[in-house]
């Protein structure tokens, strides 16, 4: 709202304008905020516990009055706009989620109280990366006259990380966790209250490869045999990639990582198409420069070719509810849209360069970025910014259409592209496995090989051969950064031999290897074999007086230890082992 304020007579549902997907049941967390402006008094919002709502029924009322349907909004939303309502009045608000059998149980707001000439800004949003610096924009408050003046402002479900000033009513710190947040700011001018909700969408920051859980060594007492199995995927996981997809077009391959916990819908609605094959075809129908459209953009998902050979729009699922905040930076993955909020459908775009002016609300509601192109994909989306484009007038399912900035592999020589002519998307797929994995160079081929098929590693050793050495595992993520693994493997020759000491004890001479230097040799004794007792560890040194004889061998020791507890002559046997851990 700009100017004097304008306060409505009545409830009227206005917009929806955000979402969040969760899996469940009934709507949960409903919380209402009244910023009391001409075109939105009231906002709602929940969490979204539902995988296969129809919609959300929202009712409310006043006093012990009955409840009356107020909006359905689309199913996957979860923030409403409404407009109305009596300046001092109190409302109660209930939803469900509407299903396609049976609807979910109805979940009750707190009462909310309107203010009385009194409004603040709302439907601002601002967009961050984990471990970056956010602040929120100041908002602005009316009164009656106008432009106004809060004595204070407030805050609740503010984020972690985050720290509120309560005089200039805004916010700022590092987030912790990607996802969507909605803290309620709200401003007083010492009589009444308004408040609305401030969207925050937070994107994972860029990462590499982690090793989350240590790959173990590979320790044998004896050579071998057979190939030896390990799966490596437990042990690792790509901190900024939960989701991602893949387009195979005939100028090379477009990975891109998606933001599911930003702009859950959006990523929902794009897995939708790619999942049924919508995708698989798609032509790149757009190449805009900022000379003709303000923008530089490369945009697909209009149409494909039949299996004629004849361009055919993609059947299109309902639109999808904008999530805006993330910046249109190059290289990022954005929803295409009309003039209207709300409208984006199976059309998506890449940004060639940072088209800033689609960020913010005056844009249509904000144009929804959802992922970015792996940095390895770039340069195939600038070789499409850089092809031929013009306008050519298509028949669309026999309707003709004229598209401007069409991009082609080459100056096409009839009046339309033909097939070879176009820039195509062969095949979308969702990949699955978002971390690759390969042998570095081996450095000691007469011990052991190996091979990786996906994420499981075999190694193969080599018959009869002992030592030790490092097996290097690279993995690397979409994005092609990659984490160096040394994984050890060992196999000991212990020459173990059984004797009796000079002294009469019972006695063990064996090999020790000095690497890996993690290894820990026990020597333990037992007259039964039911109870054992530790005689020498690698930890009480060489010098221990338990070790009677030692042999430097270079690469290894020759030990000789003995149990002086047991003598000569025993009244039965004596047993010895040797236990070797890391």
């Amino acid at each position: 709202m700009k100017g004097v304020l304008t306060i409505p007579k009545i409830v009227a549902l206005s917009l929806i304008v955000a979402s969040l997907l969760r899996a469940g049941d009934e709507p949960t967390n409903i919380r209402a905020a009244t910023p009391f402006l001409a075109s939105t008094s009231v906002e709602i919002t929940w969490i979204d516990n539902c995988d296969d709502e129809t919609g959300y029924e929202l009712q409310y009322r006043t006093g012990t009055q009955d409840w009356t349907t107020i909006a359905i909004s689309p199913a996957n939303s979860t923030l409403l706009s409404l407009r109305g309502g009596g300046p001092g009045s109190t409302l109660n608000f209930r939803l469900r989620a509407q299903r396609p059998e049976v609807n979910s149980d109805w979940t009750e707001s707190p009462d909310v109280t309107l203010p009385s000439g009194f409004a603040i800004e709302a439907g601002r949003f601002v967009g961050g990366t984990t471990g970056e610096p956010v602040t929120s924009p100041s908002l602005t408050v009316f009164n009656t006259e106008g432009i106004g003046t809060a004595s204070s402002f407030g805050v609740t479900d503010l984020p972690e990380g985050f720290v509120f000033d309560s005089s200039r009513g805004t916010f700022s710190g590092t987030p912790l966790a990607p996802g969507v947040y909605r803290p309620v700011i709200s401003a007083t001018d010492g009589n009444t209250t308004a408040s609305t909700f401030l969207t925050m969408r937070i994107k994972p920051a860029p990462a590499g490869p982690e090793e989350i859980l240590p790959v173990p060594g590979f320790l044998f007492l004896s050579p071998p045999s057979g190939p030896i199995p390990y799966d490596l995927a437990p042990h690792f996981r790509d901190p900024d990639t939960s989701t991602a997809i893949r387009f195979q077009t005939n100028l090379g391959t477009i990975d891109s990582i998606l933001y599911p916990e930003a702009c859950p819908a959006h990523v929902e609605n794009l897995l939708n198409y790619i999942g049924r094959g919508d995708y698989d075809g798609a032509i790149f129908h757009r190449s805009a420069v900022p000379a003709t459209s303000g923008v530089a953009v490369v945009q697909a998902g209009l149409m494909k070719l039949d299996t004629e050979e004849n361009f055919t729009r993609i059947v299109t699922d309902p639109t999808v509810v904008d999530e805006p905040a993330l910046s249109n930076l190059t290289g990022t993955l954005a929803m295409a849209k009309t003039s209207a909020a709300n409208s984006g459908s199976s059309q998506v775009y890449f940004n060639t360069i940072d088209n800033l002016n689609l960020d913010g609300p005056q844009s249509n509601g904000g144009y929804t970025v959802f992922g970015r192109a792996t940095t390895g994909s770039l340069p195939v989306i600038a070789d499409i910014s850089a092809l031929p484009r013009g306008s050519y007038t298509a028949n669309i399912d026999n309707l003709p259409q004229t598209l401007s900035d069409w991009p082609t592999t080459t100056t096409p020589e009839e009046s339309v592209p033909s097939p070879g002519e176009l820039v195509q998307i062969i095949e979308a797929t969702q990949i699955e496995e978002l971390l690759s994995y390969r042998l570095g160079a081996n450095p000691t081929p007469s011990l052991v090989s190996g091979s990786i098929v996906d994420s499981e590693l075999t190694l193969n050793p080599v018959s009869g051969a002992t030592g030790t050495t490092t097996v290097p595992i690279e993995v690397t993520d979409l994005d092609g950064t990659t984490l160096m693994v040394p994984v050890s493997y060992c196999v000991l020759d212990l020459e173990f031999r059984p004797l009796l000491s000079p002294g009469g004890h019972p006695a063990v001479t064996f090999r020790h290897e000095k690497n890996p230097a993690n290894l820990s040799y026990e020597v333990q004794s037992s007259l039964d074999g039911r109870q054992w007792s530790s005689v020498w560890r690698t930890e009480e040194s060489t010098t221990s007086p338990a070790v009677i004889a030692r042999s430097d061998l270079g690469d290894a020791w020759q030990l000789t230890v003995e149990d002086s507890a047991i003598t000569s002559p025993a009244t039965g046997a004596a047993l010895l082992r040797i236990a070797v851990t890391k």
